[in-house]
């Protein structure tokens, strides 16, 4: 199974080039075939064919009409992506692509320890895994419930706020995870396990009824 890794330009914070690594070992050491890169133009139709699943862990920056192009024809064809936490604060002015993810990044509350619910224990990826702790940032999204299925949620001021969602695309799917802020998070195992299932699960044969 092939595994692409799409990175962000971003130096100060949700740095790829210690991030991408963790990713890389962790999900090698499960099997999987992973590449890394920061080159937005494999989201073009004819660079993407040769993957199975996509990883996004970018901030901010912007896609070209042609790359957002590709990378939704080739979701909504039957393949997978998995957005990671700033994959939401990602080419907001590419309209189609927060269509694609299912959000957008508002703001965060400072990095503080958060308490990670499970919220569904019957979907592959969450179903045998606990509630958990992680120092991480809490992004708060824009974003319409009814257009997915929550996985985990954490509270704040008063309200549950998605974690963590899946949902269909045309004949492909989408896993949403919104921690993954810095090392801590990368190399935390249930993390860890939470970002390989997602992954199996975006790549699985499309069944009815799972949303």
């Amino acid at each position: 199974m092939r595994v692409l890794i799409l990175g962000g330009k971003v130096r100060e914070f949700h740095r790829f080039d210690l991030m991408g690594p963790i990713m890389k070992e962790a999900l090698e050491s499960r099997g999987l075939a992973v590449e890394l890169t920061e080159d937005r133009d494999v989201l073009l139709e004819q660079n993407l064919e040769k993957y199975d699943a996509l990883v996004i862990y970018t901030t901010r920056d912007h896609l070209t009409q042609d790359q957002v192009a590709g990378l939704v024809r080739w979701v909504a064809a039957g393949k997978g992506v998995v957005g990671l936490h700033g994959a939401t604060a990602s080419f907001k002015e590419n309209h189609e692509y927060i269509a694609l993810i299912g959000g957008k990044f508002i703001r965060h509350p400072p990095l503080q320890p958060l308490h990670i619910r499970v919220v569904d224990s019957e979907h592959p990826i969450t179903a045998g895994i606990q509630d958990f702790n992680v120092v991480d940032e809490l992004y708060l999204v824009d974003c319409d419930p009814a257009t997915f299925r929550v996985l985990l949620d954490c509270e704040y001021e008063g309200e549950r706020v998605p974690v963590a969602w899946v949902r269909s695309f045309g004949k492909g799917r989408v896993f949403y995870l919104s921690l993954g802020h810095g090392p801590e998070t990368h190399t935390h195992p249930t993390y860890q396990e939470l970002l390989y299932r997602g992954i199996m699960w975006v790549v699985a044969v499309h069944q009815q009824g799972n949303r």
